[in-house]
């Protein structure tokens, strides 16, 4: 009977044995399926806009009012986080803040501009590194009029309007003071064409 119970024992720890490193293998199996898909689910960028920034202008040497930013998404139009986009300057007299950004978790990437001395059209392009993607932004330099005198002010009276030409003008608000809406335009038909103007 000691010896029954004896290999009785040894059956029973050998099958626990047994049944305890299939389990292993079949949690070391099931372990490693869980890593391979995490690999391969980066979402590929299908485009780049964009998203803010455009069409600003500044006095030259100086900043423009917002960073210019883009969006880079997936071609099914979810954001794509950790792509790099480089800036860069085309066109024009400027410098960036940063040549190059990573794509936050919403997709967006920005840098800053600051005009340069010289007055004109500044076009700074955005390219999705690894990619033909691209998005542009456009801006103005102005020149700047500061510590220009004001010889002939020009008197308007509560509710007249003025068409004014030229590169500068000097409005009077009389004794009293007064307040005026200023409101750019320009006459040419080509789509390109714009009026800007700064208040000083």
């Amino acid at each position: 009977m000691h010896t029954s119970s004896t290999r009785l024992k040894s059956f029973c720890n050998g099958t626990f044995v047994a049944v305890f490193a299939s389990l292993a293998i079949i949690l070391t199996a099931c372990g490693g399926d869980t890593v391979s898909p995490t690999a391969s689910t980066s979402i590929i960028p299908g485009s780049v806009t964009a998203l803010s920034g455009d069409g600003q202008s500044a006095v030259t040497s100086s900043a423009l009012a917002q960073s210019l930013v883009v969006q880079v998404s997936s071609a099914s139009g979810a954001p794509v986080s950790g792509a790099t986009v480089a800036f860069a300057v085309t066109s024009g007299s400027a410098a960036l803040s940063a040549a190059s950004a990573q794509t936050n978790s919403s997709g967006t990437a920005s840098t800053q501009v600051t005009v340069g001395t010289t007055a004109g059209a500044v076009v700074v392009q955005a390219t999705v590194s690894g990619t033909t993607l691209s998005a542009q932004f456009n801006a103005m330099a102005i020149s700047s009029t500061s510590g220009a005198t004001c010889s002939t002010p020009l008197n308007l009276a509560i509710g007249a309007a003025l068409t004014v030409s030229g590169s500068s003008t000097c409005v009077s608000g009389g004794a009293s003071g007064g307040e005026f809406a200023i409101i750019p335009f320009n006459s040419s038909t080509t789509a390109p064409a714009r009026s800007t103007f700064v208040v000083q």
